[in-house]
Formats: structure tokens, sequence, C-alpha cells
């Protein structure tokens, strides 16, 4: 599918290639976008070309820019690219960029050092964007397709989905998965992937090359080199640390586990019996989703779940 002059805009947009007057107007439109309900919202051809032509011109006003709505939104999505830039996902990120940059403007180093903002995508997808990075998320291909950008480093658990694959754009490399996690991080002259769990295929811009990672190798590929290897479990550690990925729990109390979900998830989660949260669990809930997570200690307590929105209820007896 060819991308049209809005596509590469935002592309430009991620990789700090925009003027300034260029990007205060589109973040000036994505902030106001963020106060509506874009659940349905459709940009067609022509409100793209539109919308880049107002961003673009010397003449639009950041008003006029603001002021800009779809001719039309359609709760039908056929034939037609859906906008999913994850305003929230854009926006926070915008809001944190320069704060991190100012933070970080004299260390160098490590990305993993510095501040991480986690973000929970559309799809269910968690991602730990790291440093003073960028991320934008799409569903293209008539939402076939779950498609992020990612400028700098960040710790992606994606959501399994068999139907809909999951491809990141990162520098001139893209990298495809249908449910796994990984690390990604990209530098001037440089972008290195290490996997966690699941598989990756990386493919070269050119699509001459594709090589696929299993749990515990890396890539580094610089300037059209590929260098394949394998980390360590000390250093796959270093990559989830300040994160919840880890979910690893031995004899803990349903409550501790419970908090841990409430946490990752950003949802509450009561019990209906009070001594339910002094049974005891050991699983490892790793790189599994809210739903998952939720399967699995309901067959381990004999207990029932009902969720609605971000309020989840347990009901049982549990251990006793």
């Amino acid at each position: 599918m060819e991308k049209s002059d809005f596509d590469r805009l935002l592309q430009r947009y991620l990789t700090g290639q925009v003027t300034d007057e260029e990007k205060a107007k589109l973040e000036a439109w994505l902030e106001v976008m963020k106060t509506e309900d874009t659940t349905h919202l459709e940009l067609t051809p022509e409100d793209e070309e539109q919308l880049f032509q107002k961003i673009t011109s010397k003449i639009e006003s950041g008003g006029s820019v603001t002021e800009f709505r779809p001719k039309q939104i359609r709760k039908n999505k056929k034939n037609q690219w859906i906008l999913r830039i994850a305003a929230s996902v854009v926006l926070v990120l915008v809001a944190t960029y320069f704060f991190w940059q100012l933070k970080d403007a004299s260390t160098e180093g490590n990305l993993t050092d510095k501040a991480i903002d986690k973000m929970i995508l559309n799809d269910g997808s968690l991602v730990w964007v790291k440093g003073n990075s960028k991320l934008a998320y799409f569903e293209k291909d008539n939402g076939h397709t779950r498609y992020a950008e990612l400028t700098g480093e960040a710790l992606f658990e994606v959501a399994k989905d068999p139907n809909r694959p999951f491809v990141i754009q990162c520098r001139d490399i893209s990298i495809q998965v249908l449910g796994t996690s990984f690390s990604l991080r990209s530098s001037q002259d440089s972008v290195v992937v290490k996997v966690l769990t699941g598989k990756v295929s990386v493919t070269s811009a050119t699509g001459n090359k594709t090589t696929q990672l299993e749990p515990f190798q890396e890539l580094v590929y610089t300037r059209n080199q590929w260098k394949q290897t394998s980390f360590s479990k000390k250093e796959a550690n270093e990559l989830t640390a300040n994160t919840e990925y880890n979910m690893l729990f031995e004899n803990n109390t349903l409550r501790e586990v419970l908090n841990r979900l409430e946490k990752k998830f950003n949802v509450v989660i009561k019990t209906s019996d009070e001594t339910m949260n002094n049974c005891r669990l050991t699983a490892d809930l790793t790189d599994h989703s809210l739903d998952t997570s939720l399967q699995l200690i309901a067959e381990v307590l004999s207990i029932k779940v009902t969720k609605k929105e971000t309020i989840i209820i347990i009901y049982g007896k549990g251990c006793q």
C-alpha cells in the first residue's frame, strides 16, 4: 500500500525531520483530538490531503489546523485506512519527550538507565518506552495489520493475535511478530533486537534479507551488516528492569498477585470474599495477557471472574 503525504509527514515527525512550525501544528491538532472520541475516527484520502496541506502550508495558521475535522466519521472500516495514531500514546510521549530530553541532555550511555513510560495499545499490547524515544501505533490494511513506528528504545510485550501480525518499522528494518516479547533499540548507526519469548522475523528495507530470532537471541544491524548472537539471562533481567514485565510468583498471596496485575494492566481487581486474598499461588504469568492470567488463576483456585471495562470482580471461596 503506497504511503500518502500525510503518512510520510507522520514518519518525518517520528524521526524529528519536520520543521518547528509543522511540529507545532501537528501536535496542536493531536492535542485537540485527544479530547474527542476517536474510537471510529477515520481519515479518507481527501481528509489526509487536506490536513497535510494545513500542517505544511506557510499560510495556514495553527488555529485553522485545530479546527479541522474529518468530513465523515464512519463505523464501516471497509476500503479505508483507519487512523490509529494512538493520540494518547503520541501525546503522552510528546509531553514527556522534552522533560526527558532536558533531564538526559548531559547523559551518555544505555537508554535503559533513563526514564521509562508504559503504553497499553489498542490491541492490548504493552510497550515500555525508554528514554527520549517516540512511538506511534496504527492499524492498517483494513485493520488486518498492527503497525508501529519506533525511534529510540522500547520493550515490547505484543498481544497474541494469529490473524493480525504486528509490524514495527525501526530505521531501515522491519520486525514482524504475532505475539512475543522483545527489546528493540535504534541509534544513529545501528538497530539491536533482543528476543525474550516467541519468535521475531527481521527484514531489511530492500527485502533482500530476512532472519528469524528465537528466545535469548539478538541481532545487531549496522549499515546492511547483520550480526546474530545470543545473550544471557542476566542481560534479559536488565532489559526488563523497572517494568512490570516479570510476573513470576512463588507462594505469593492472591492479593499480592492481583496488586501486580492491577499495576501492570491499569485495572482494578476486587474479590467478593476477603479471605480469598490470603490464598497462596505459585505461577509464572510473565508474557501473558490480563485475560489469560485471570483464566489461569481461576483454574488453579476454582473461582469465577467477571470483567467490565477496567473493573474486575473475582467470586468464590478460592483455596477455602
